[in-house]
């Protein structure tokens, strides 16, 4: 049974294998394959993240803005830190499964990236977290909560841009993920004529509020943000991300196998395979208990950007950006975003909006992706006439969230249609009336402080209407669960 610093000894050479490879990539990473923010890089990325506002990818609009020329999307500096952390996923001296049971990104901006922009990163240790407390025992797998990287990236002037954190919940388990669960049952969504339309009226009326600036001082909090959409998710958008953000480099497939020696035989077809292609191909997927293949996570995320971005124009400027993966998204699945104000305050002299913004699976019912975001606005002024006064320098207004936990682990609760937006054109929302058994999916629930606005609930299998066939461990906002 584990305990908090008590480890067996197989534990402990997990322990020193990270400190070891810890060790080996801190500092300023050397092997760097991309280093300039080259126009091509930019807008590309920008393109897949917002192909619609030209402040991403028109150059004559860009000029005439605030930030006089193309700048990144938000979250572009992922692309600058995603190489030397793969050192972490080799040489594992685990004679167990190591799984990693979410995905949670944590960036702070603190300038923008232009074009021509060389980068700059300096890697800091990777770090296992105990998530017992004092004294404490559970029954079940070891766990801990798992920054894999946490990155500074500079400028060719020396400036901080940013810093990013990949954190992680990893479990050791007696037996790999596919031996653990039976993989379930898959029905595919048959999109109707109305829900095809209900997507692309989505997706054509984004609000984006654009060269429109919005002032800090017209913020109102609790306000709802507009929707958004990628409809139907598809294999090429997998493939246009993947290429856009070169999670790993495009090398030929020898050369790939040569440098890394990340193959491992595929039981299907007795092949050597890429972990990646799990991304890609249902076969890969099914090694790892997944009815088909899944959404990198990370492209929910940008799409949980959006959501700030559409809302905020032209002149505003993401400074904060943290998610969560709830769950796995398989290829086909219509995800819709969502958000609300949930506080404005001034810090530093910096007038900042908090928002909170959450991805819908349209298909299946569920919350797969949240994201807190801070972003900077303009304010109207300094006092002068026609002008509003600045707000105090301790200003600070903010909606009264739910307590972490407010919902113990173990209660009994009904689940109803979402509020914030209009679900199904042409049924019932599926959920509609299911019960369920609070639990908590995540054993790291540090990692869960800001998001307190979601639970997790084990579905009753024998009262379900869900057709989804994904599995009833799933998470959802708390205004839609009714507790009996």
């Amino acid at each position: 049974m584990p305990r908090r610093n008590v480890y067996t000894p197989e534990e402990q050479r997990i322990l020193d294998h990270i400190a070891e490879i810890g060790d080996e990539i801190h500092g300023w990473q050397k092997d760097q394959p991309k280093r300039i923010a080259n126009s091509e890089s930019i807008i590309n990325y920008n393109t897949w993240s917002d192909p619609w506002s030209p402040i991403w990818t028109d150059e004559a609009y860009a000029r005439n803005s605030r930030w006089g020329g193309i700048v990144a999307y938000p979250l572009y500096v992922d692309r600058f830190d995603m190489m030397n952390y793969n050192l972490l996923l080799e040489g594992e001296p685990a004679t167990r499964a190591m799984m990693c049971n979410h995905y949670g990104g944590q960036f702070t901006q603190y300038k923008q990236i232009y074009v021509g922009d060389e980068m700059r990163v300096f890697q800091k240790h990777p770090r296992l977290i105990e998530t017992l407390e004092d004294d404490e025992e559970h029954e079940g797998p070891r766990a801990w909560g798992y920054i894999q990287r946490d990155c500074d990236i500079y400028n060719q002037r020396g400036e901080l841009v940013a810093n990013h954190k990949h954190c992680l919940d990893a479990v050791l388990y007696d037996k790999p993920r596919a031996q653990r669960y039976e993989m379930p049952p898959f029905k595919d969504h048959w999109y109707t004529d109305n829900q095809n339309k209900w997507m692309l009226d989505i997706s054509d009326n984004e609000f984006r509020r654009g060269a429109d600036t919005l002032y800090w001082e017209d913020v109102k909090v609790g306000e709802a943000l507009g929707h958004t959409t990628l409809g139907a998710i598809r294999l090429w958008d997998m493939v246009s991300w993947f290429a856009v953000k070169e999670e790993e480099p495009l090398w030929p497939t020898r050369l790939y196998r040569e440098r890394r020696g990340a193959t491992f035989t595929n039981p299907y077809d007795n092949a050597q395979r890429f972990g990646i292609e799990w991304h890609f191909a249902a076969d890969m997927s099914n090694l790892m208990a997944n009815p088909r293949a899944v959404c990198f996570s990370d492209s929910c995320r940008n799409q949980l950007c959006r959501v700030a971005t559409n809302w905020m124009g032209d002149d505003g400027m993401v400074v904060y950006h943290r998610n969560l993966h709830f769950m796995q998204t398989p290829h086909w699945d219509c995800m819709v975003g969502c958000g609300r104000v949930i506080g404005k305050r001034i810090e530093g002299g910096r007038y900042l909006v908090d928002l909170e913004t959450w991805l819908y699976d349209m298909c299946r019912g569920n919350v797969t992706d949240a994201a807190r975001c801070t972003v900077e606005l303009p304010s109207r002024g300094d006092g002068a006439q026609g002008k509003a006064s600045p707000a105090p320098a301790d200003f600070e207004e903010a909606l009264e969230l739910p307590a972490r936990d407010s919902l113990p682990v173990g209660t009994r609760v009904r689940l109803h249609a979402p509020k914030s937006m209009e679900w199904w054109p042409d049924e019932e929302y599926p959920l509609e009336g299911v019960e369920g058994t609070v639990f908590h999916k995540y054993l790291w629930r540090e990692a869960l402080g800001e998001f307190t606005s979601f639970v997790d609930v084990l579905l009753d299998p024998e009262t379900s209407k869900n057709p989804l066939g994904i599995g009833n461990e799933l998470t959802f906002r708390l205004d839609q669960v009714e507790v009996l």
